[in-house]
């Protein structure tokens, strides 16, 4: 594990939000280590910054466009795929990223 990535994850922590590096299984796993009013928390810390993430990039008009459609933007929860999931969680992690 690189330093960068020590400092992506310490971000994680200080936002609330469970670190992810590599594999998204760990997500799994820290969430059903939380209560309810907890993993409620966390989601919602997640979602916040994914929305800033998303806003982050709204400049450039492509990149943001082909995001927010790989990102699920206005699916509802039921039709959003991990791909989906996947690539919000890619986001929230270049917004750390570019913060450390």
């Amino acid at each position: 594990m690189t330093q960068e990535n020590i400092l992506i994850i310490m971000k994680m922590l200080d936002e609330g939000i469970i670190p992810f590096i590599g594999s998204f299984e760990d997500l799994d796993v820290g969430l059903s280590s939380l209560n309810s009013k907890e993993q409620r928390v966390t989601k919602r810390k997640f979602r916040k910054l994914w929305r800033k993430a998303l806003r982050s990039i709204r400049n450039n008009k492509v990149y943001f466009k082909n995001m927010s459609k790989n990102c699920g933007v206005g699916l509802s929860p039921d039709e959003l795929t991990s791909r989906h999931r996947r690539n919000r969680a890619y986001l929230v992690y270049q917004l750390l990223k570019s913060k450390v």
